[in-house]
């Protein structure tokens, strides 16, 4: 409990879009998943899906700058090689 989840297909039955992520609250026995997905404001909405019929997730601790446009960050961080040209861009 407690994983960054990120969905790579949207669900429009549970009206979730692709890439949007989320944190896992709870997997049961019978492998349903509670996942708490972000929104941005208190209470956000908790979805419950069969991981067997909903297969399509992935690891959402870090995701590349396509898969994160349009979504809202409080902090990012990057990783560029200062050294092979990249300082300009930095500093600026």
């Amino acid at each position: 409990m407690g994983d960054r989840v990120q969905l790579t297909a949207p669900l429009s039955d549970l009206k979730l879009a692709n890439r949007e992520l989320g944190t896992v609250e709870g997997i049961g026995q019978d492998g349903r998943m509670s996942l708490k997905m972000d929104g941005g404001r208190p209470g956000d909405r908790v979805v419950e899906l069969n991981s067997a019929k909903h297969p399509h997730l992935d690891h959402g601790y870090a995701v590349t700058s396509h898969s994160s446009q349009g979504q809202t960050a409080d902090r990012v961080l990057i990783h560029v090689d200062t050294e092979l040209g990249a300082k300009d861009l930095l500093n600026n």
